[in-house]
């Protein structure tokens, strides 16, 4: 944080925000698909650091909104980063998982299990399966032969900015 204060004398906004992808939000995205499935006291430490740093960069007081710093900065939070590296986790293991092979409306989606341990409900591999299940069919067809294209991680990125994800995470109450 210390950093981020003496850099904002010095360089311009988009300067700061490169230097934030490059500090800051690799270490977020670094181990995010573990730490994006603990429980809401483990992940409010990162959510909170992560907001300090951007009201520093902007130079925006303690009460400024966090939806607007993210907004402003143009940079996703704790919660989509978590989303997108699930979205792309699943996408990489569709071809492992089991899909459905009854013909009904769930045809072509990935079989979950029924989990009763509220520990493994959190867990990326099951909440990946669930996200398979909900992404757009462009998104899982741009996928070519085991290999995720920057048009996929493209694709994701638009459908996580459009916010089409929420549905799911108020479903799933992460």
């Amino acid at each position: 944080m210390y950093v981020f204060n003496q850099l904002k004398r010095v360089c311009g906004r988009p300067l700061l925000r490169v230097i934030y992808f490059a500090l800051a939000h690799s270490l977020l995205q670094y181990c995010i698909t573990s730490w994006g499935g603990s429980y809401e006291n483990t992940i409010q430490k990162l959510r909170r650091t992560q907001n300090i740093l951007l009201r520093i960069i902007l130079h925006k007081p303690r009460l400024f909104s966090t939806t607007e710093l993210y907004n402003i900065f143009d940079v996703p939070n704790t919660l989509d980063i978590y989303i997108y590296k699930t979205s792309i986790y699943a996408i990489k293991q569709s071809t492992n998982w089991t899909q459905t092979q009854t013909i009904t409306r769930q045809s072509g989606q990935i079989r979950t299990e029924r989990i009763h341990k509220s520990l493994y409900k959190r867990h990326f591999s099951f909440i990946g399966k669930k996200l398979y299940n909900v992404l757009p069919e462009g998104i899982k067809a741009s996928k070519e032969k085991e290999i995720i294209t920057k048009t996929t991680k493209r694709l994701v990125k638009e459908w996580i900015k459009d916010k089409q994800h929420l549905p799911f995470v108020d479903r799933m109450q992460l």
